[in-house]
């Protein structure tokens, strides 16, 4: 039955967005999860926004829901974090357009440790995008 159920194939939920993949039960899952095709989520860290949209949307939702992001163009990256005396956590993102591809950087304040300030810079996970 197992044997049966892996030769059948069938297509992934995300057809309807332009995924043309068939496969087999098996592996649909894990497929559809990692799918360029998926719904991709606002990126904005420290926002509320609900939004999702294909990926091919993200560049537009952040230029016009999030208009406080800069967006730079170029290899050279200059981040300007504001007010960093701030005595709470605080965000600071930009976006780095280089050779069509898009970056979403962020440096991440967060609240005192042991009497210290802490801060992160990063570009990982759906905090960096790579749109083309």
């Amino acid at each position: 039955m197992e044997k049966v159920a892996n030769s059948v194939l069938s297509p992934c939920k995300h057809a309807s967005s332009g995924c043309e993949i068939t496969l087999p039960h098996t592996e649909k899952a894990d497929h559809e999860e990692l799918c360029e095709f998926r719904p991709y989520s606002c990126p904005c860290p420290g926002a509320s926004c609900k939004w999702q949209g294909s990926l091919e949307a993200v560049m537009p939702h952040l230029m016009h829901q999030h208009k406080s992001i800069t967006t730079l163009q170029g290899e050279d990256i200059v981040f300007l974090a504001t007010d960093i005396s701030l005595p709470r956590a605080v965000d600071w993102v930009m976006m780095q357009s280089y050779f069509g591809f898009h970056f979403m950087l962020v440096l991440e304040k967060q609240d005192k440790y042991d009497g210290h300030q802490q801060c992160f810079a990063f570009s990982g996970g759906v905090s960096a995008i790579s749109l083309h």
